[in-house]
């Protein structure tokens, strides 16, 4: 079984933050729209991935 501390390292959460910020450096600099919603599906992806990790440490805490 996995223990909390180690699904912590598999959050995205630095990388979200990099995602994010590249997602507004594409809007700023005038970028296709493919290009803006192809980081933007990244940014969601990642998100969500750390949504799943949050509900599966929840779960462990209530074991």
């Amino acid at each position: 079984m996995l223990e909390k501390k180690s699904l912590c390292r598999y959050i995205p959460h630095k990388g979200i933050h990099e995602k994010v910020q590249v997602t507004v450096d594409y809007y700023g600099q005038g970028r296709d729209n493919s290009e803006i919603l192809n980081q933007a599906q990244e940014v969601e992806n990642d998100i969500t991935r750390v949504f799943e990790v949050l509900d599966k440490i929840k779960e462990l805490h209530c074991e």
